[in-house]
């Protein structure tokens, strides 16, 4: 699904993510246990920032902005050899 937005966005593409921290990723261990538990389908995923980083790369794109907002991170990837089209 992340590349196929990277492939699609013109000029950013941006996105906030679970951060890495160790209350994250065990609180994300804990509601699928939960999830589990209760016989949901539905599991709750956190995906590598470096595989993320590599995919939209791949895909044209280079990280311009990260910055994190608690429990989250925020990104702003932009099409490296982006230029405008002029509306006429």
């Amino acid at each position: 699904m992340l590349a196929a937005s990277g492939a699609h966005s013109r000029e950013y593409l941006a996105l906030t993510m679970p951060s890495r921290s160790l209350w994250m990723r065990a609180g994300i261990k804990v509601i699928n246990v939960m999830l589990t538990i209760t016989r949901k389908k539905f599991r709750v995923y956190s995906h590598s920032p470096t595989l993320i980083d590599e995919t939209l790369h791949d895909a044209g794109l280079r990280k311009v902005y990260q910055r994190p907002a608690g429990l989250w991170e925020a990104r702003v990837y932009e099409r490296e050899a982006y230029t405008k089209v002029s509306e006429s």
